[in-house]
């Protein structure tokens, strides 16, 4: 009697088997519209950061053709399992602009990132409106975190200065809020609808005074939709098992 062997036992190709054993990535889930991570797409101009391509496969890349205001690159840091980062410095006004990126609520932005100074505040990441709703700004002041709009503010006092963050921006109108490591330190009403312009470490233009950010990023990932609880773990231990940041 000949014995059929089971194509699972054997480890044949089955879709489940598929499934299960893909590796994640942030854009595998709907909605995901801008993704940057330092250990990819980085354009060098001389030792300084030029661009900045975009994983999400949007093409809403980071660029800054100014050299004065072009961040460095760190490509090894102890603290996030040696990977790399560009480091923005205030005093420099480095900051990185896309064009072509266009949100509205719900949305939801993580950023994994560390401050260098806290003496002054300093935008992470700033978002032009064209609608009356103004700009949307998600900045650090001091020791706060929050998210700014052109009528409503989202603040939370005592941020975590000392280490590196996995912090992350939702907004939804009336159940906007603010989590750093998965645990919420902030919650309140944001009403700005969106943006079409998205500027890493400062707003978005090279022109006027303006509030730079001071430290270092190591990976943002920007989804225009709400994310469910299940999608939120998934894209939290991702960024968990890569940068060894502890997650609640």
């Amino acid at each position: 009697m000949i014995k059929l062997r089971s194509k699972r036992r054997e480890g044949y190709w089955t879709p489940r088997h598929r499934n299960r054993n893909r590796s994640f990535s942030p854009r595998l889930i709907k909605g995901c519209v801008a993704w940057f991570d330092a250990a990819k797409g980085i354009t060098f101009t001389g030792s300084d950061v030029s661009g900045w391509a975009d994983q999400s496969g949007q093409g809403n890349d980071l660029a800054q053709g100014i050299e004065a205001r072009r961040p460095s690159f760190v490509s090894a840091i102890a603290e996030i399992q040696n990977r790399p980062a560009v480091r923005f410095t205030k005093a420099d006004g480095n900051k990185m602009i896309a064009v072509g990126i266009t949100t509205s609520q719900p949305m939801d932005l993580f950023i994994v990132t560390k401050r260098g100074t806290t003496s002054s505040p300093g935008n992470i990441m700033w978002g032009a409106s064209s609608s009356a709703a103004g700009p949307l700004a998600f900045v650090n002041s001091g020791g706060n975190d929050g998210i700014l709009s052109a009528g409503d503010t989202l603040l939370e006092d005592g941020v975590d200065e000392t280490n590196w963050i996995i912090r992350e921006y939702v907004l939804d109108g009336a159940a906007s809020e603010i989590r750093h490591n998965n645990v919420q330190v902030g919650a309140d009403t944001i009403s700005t609808n969106g943006f079409d312009l998205f500027c890493l470490g400062d707003s978005g233009t090279n022109a006027g005074a303006q509030y730079y950010y001071d430290g270092s990023v190591a990976e943002v990932i920007l989804y225009d939709s709400n994310l469910s609880s299940k999608e939120r773990r998934k894209v939290l231990g991702y960024l968990r098992k890569r940068h060894g940041i502890p997650v609640v």
